[in-house]
């Protein structure tokens, strides 16, 4: 059974399961604006708030960063 909550962002219902794969896509996000910023150490929030704007949709993204790393093909990790 699916449990619903509300988001912070206008009361809209989004089940647990869209919740994890947000904030996965969120991740990734993050740890791929990091990387390109060359592994900044002390900037986890930045990059994490930035990552929210992307995957929400709320940024705008300049042409070369859409070239480099489009939203559909998020970096994966590899260690």
């Amino acid at each position: 059974m699916l449990r619903h909550r509300a988001t912070k962002k206008g009361n809209a219902a989004m089940s647990d399961t869209q919740d994890e794969d947000r904030l996965q896509l969120i991740r990734e996000t993050a740890y791929g604006l990091w990387e390109q910023e060359g592994y900044p150490e002390g900037r986890e929030h930045e990059f994490w708030l930035r990552a929210e704007k992307i995957v929400d949709g709320e940024a705008e993204v300049d042409a070369e960063s859409a070239d480099s790393f489009p939203a559909s093909d998020a970096p994966s990790f590899n260690p």
